[in-house]
């Protein structure tokens, strides 16, 4: 099995990076962002007691994320791959678009802008039927290919195996 290892200079420098990249990871699958419905004004009653509800008010209040409308933002479902995107247009600013399409993306859906500005920023591309799945719920693997593409985090590939010959292959 192959492991992700940053190269930087020093020790802490790694450590650094992975643990910064795992709390940016976790921070963003840990909330639903309901990214795609228009801003109402109306208080969000699902969040309330909910674990993460100061930083659902803080991303709610930043223009981050808005809520489904009627008071729902639905902390507890899923993400799909349109909204983490445009989740990730909205914090890191990306606002030029492409011209590609890709052959799932209506023309009249929500996210298209969205789909066209984050392929234009480079974090995503599409499978290799050159669909996007903008509906389909993002996994965790997919996630993490598009968060080390938004934060420029180039590494090397090692066997883990190989460096550390007290570790098995099998067991990894």
């Amino acid at each position: 099995m192959r492991f992700l290892v940053y190269r930087t200079k020093n020790k802490a420098g790694r450590f650094f990076t992975l643990v910064l990249s795992m709390c940016i990871f976790c921070a963003l699958l840990s909330v639903h962002p309901a990214v795609f419905a228009a801003p109402n004004g109306n208080e969000l009653l699902d969040i309330k007691d909910h674990w993460a509800e100061g930083v659902i008010h803080k991303w709610v209040s930043q223009g981050l994320a808005r809520g489904y409308g009627e008071g729902r933002f639905g902390p507890n479902d899923s993400i799909n791959r349109a909204e983490f995107v445009t989740l990730l247009n909205r914090i890191f600013g990306y606002e030029r678009k492409s011209e590609k399409s890709f052959p799932d993306v209506n023309a009249g859906a929500w996210y298209t802008g969205e789909i066209a500005k984050a392929y234009h920023a480079g974090i995503i591309s599409g499978d290799s039927n050159g669909n996007m799945s903008p509906e389909a719920v993002i996994s965790r693997q997919e996630a993490s290919v598009i968060l080390t593409r938004a934060f420029s985090l180039a590494g090397e590939y090692h066997d883990a195996a190989s460096k550390n010959p007290e570790l098995s292959a099998g067991h990894i």
